[in-house]
């Protein structure tokens, strides 16, 4: 067998149209339809540009094969769907109990997930959150497949940002409101200050680096601030406006653009999809490390890449910045960008996640 062909087992018999398949699964079942799917997922989920590739080469790493011939089963639904449906989750044990009496190994995706274990301990998981220390092996770091905001958004050609003595922060999203009152304001002095400063509190440590960054004379900022995820657009689900949602997505892509660094912290789990829009549109992300995981890390030299800052040096935040930007040439910065975009593009988009699939496979094969 060709070492980046793995044979896949999987089925959707009994599933309601409307559930969409995991993106592994796109080259041989399509993708899903978007007129079929729930709104939000419509909007927030289908990225179709970013697909093409995979949908043209996805068949020669992976083959549908009779579970009995095939190498793993493949969950056709990410757990994270199947997991608060009860009718779901009975069909998705069903399928993994078929899989498991094959004798075959199982293949999970569980994105949006918990910190709770997987309930069937010798199934493969490729989860969006992953802390450190790495304890469970049958894990594994899940990409987001974003949007190509160079396909979406650059007419499909990537363009760099010039050096500027005087580096643009950008960010786009929600900034939590918290309480104006005296112990709030004295508690952020201490926060602020590197004083009971939490890893968990993702939107906490977001506030006060960007509140850091406007205080810094020496960098400019760009930041379009809501108070609600994603502008509010979900905050009545049986009306959602989608040419307002087009025009949030349109704002946060032109903040992207605009900016030479975007900060990028965790949110309620320890894990960022901006991240990876970040990549994809090829600027340079001020990581906030609260003791993730990165897809195939292994391979790729992420603390080279981009600004990785531990979460206890938020104080220093903008001087970490200064200090990074400052060692970089105007060419070394145009080439980091430029590194930014290849890596997504072949690691951590759906055609580089799916491409380099065999090396995991190769890695489990051995191991076991």
């Amino acid at each position: 067998m060709n070492k980046k062909c793995i044979r896949i087992y999987s089925d959707r018999d009994g599933l309601p149209d409307n559930i969409p398949h995991v993106p592994l699964l796109f080259p041989f079942w399509g993708i899903p339809d978007e007129k079929a799917m729930p709104l939000d997922y419509r909007i927030v989920n289908c990225a179709k540009s970013a697909f093409d590739h995979f949908l043209k080469e996805g068949k020669e790493w992976f083959k549908i094969s009779p579970l009995s011939e095939a190498d793993w089963a493949v969950l056709p639904i990410e757990w994270s769907r199947a997991l608060p449906e009860a009718d779901l989750k009975q069909w998705a044990m069903k399928f993994m109990d078929k899989a498991i009496k094959a004798g075959k190994k199982i293949l999970v995706f569980w994105s949006h997930n918990s910190d709770d274990p997987f309930p069937i301990k010798e199934a493969i998981v490729f989860k969006s959150s992953i802390p450190r220390p790495h304890c469970n092996p049958n894990e594994y770091p899940y990409s987001f497949f974003s949007k190509d905001f160079v396909a979406d958004y650059m007419d499909g050609v990537f363009k760099a940002r010039p050096y500027s003595p005087k580096p643009t922060v950008g960010f786009c999203g929600l900034v939590r409101d918290y309480p104006k009152t005296f112990p709030y304001r004295f508690k952020y002095f201490l926060k602020k200050r590197g004083v009971f400063l939490n890893q968990t509190n993702g939107h906490f440590l977001r506030l006060i680096s960007l509140n850091i960054f406007r205080g810094n004379p020496n960098i400019n900022t760009n930041f379009k601030i809501y108070h609600d995820f994603y502008a509010g657009v979900f905050n009545d689900m049986d009306s959602i406006d989608l040419g307002y949602a087009k025009k949030i997505q349109d704002e946060y892509a032109e903040n992207l653009i605009n900016s030479d660094y975007v900060l990028c912290t965790r949110g309620v789990r320890n894990f960022s999809y901006r991240l990876f829009e970040i990549l994809s549109c090829g600027r340079i992300p001020i990581f906030v490390d609260t003791g993730q995981l990165f897809p195939y890390e292994e391979f790729i030299e992420y603390e080279k890449l981009f600004v990785r800052i531990n979460w206890k040096d938020i104080p220093r935040i903008g001087d970490l910045l200064l200090k990074f930007h400052r060692s970089l040439t105007p060419a070394e910065y145009v080439k980091r960008q430029e590194q930014c975009r290849r890596v997504w593009e072949e690691w951590l988009s759906p055609y580089g996640f799916f491409a380099n699939f065999y090396r995991i496979f190769e890695k489990i094969r051995v191991g076991s």
